[in-house]
């Protein structure tokens, strides 16, 4: 009797090291998985001032289902290009100033930058491509990166601080 009982907890033993195995390799995934950053106007220029990363960044809208179905495709580039790249999101709703900086003008867009100097991505929106971009085919892209346009300052709601009443 107590043999069979000895072999039950050698059997929760073993189902508990395996418990804590599976539980602790999905904590140290999580731990080393880059997330994707949202970059808006309020924070683009402490994330990127100074920085010598290369930045993937992609401007999207939330109307777009072409640009719908890119999201899950960054968030994987993020978790492939690690540390080598930092992948960020730009919604153009919420960062006007910054696609005008990036003279974006149609969604999706996709930009590299590195070093002052943008590079703009013409190729199919696959992960495949879009990561070879990333990952040094930026270098190659036909036109060369442009320097990136110093950010101006928000317009003023009005023209002049006169107002007239009606």
């Amino acid at each position: 009797f107590f043999s069979c009982f000895e072999g039950l907890m050698d059997l929760s033993r073993i189902f508990g090291v395996f418990l804590i195995s599976f539980v602790l390799t999905f904590v140290n995934a999580s731990d080393e998985r880059r997330p994707v950053m949202h970059l808006t106007d309020d924070n683009i220029l402490t994330e990127m001032s100074g920085s010598t990363d290369v930045w993937l960044m992609y401007f999207h809208v939330d109307w777009s289902l072409e640009c719908r179905r890119l999201v899950p495709i960054f968030d994987q580039l993020a978790e492939a290009l690690g540390d080598t790249v930092r992948v960020s999101k730009v919604m153009a709703e919420q960062a006007q100033h910054t696609v005008q900086r990036f003279g974006v003008s149609t969604f999706p867009t996709i930009k590299v930058v590195r070093m002052g100097m943008v590079y703009s991505y013409s190729g199919p929106s696959i992960y495949e491509h879009v990561y070879a971009f990333a990952h040094g085919g930026y270098m190659d892209a036909d036109g060369g990166g442009e320097p990136l346009k110093a950010p101006r300052p928000p317009l003023p709601l009005f023209q002049s601080d006169t107002k007239e009443e009606l």
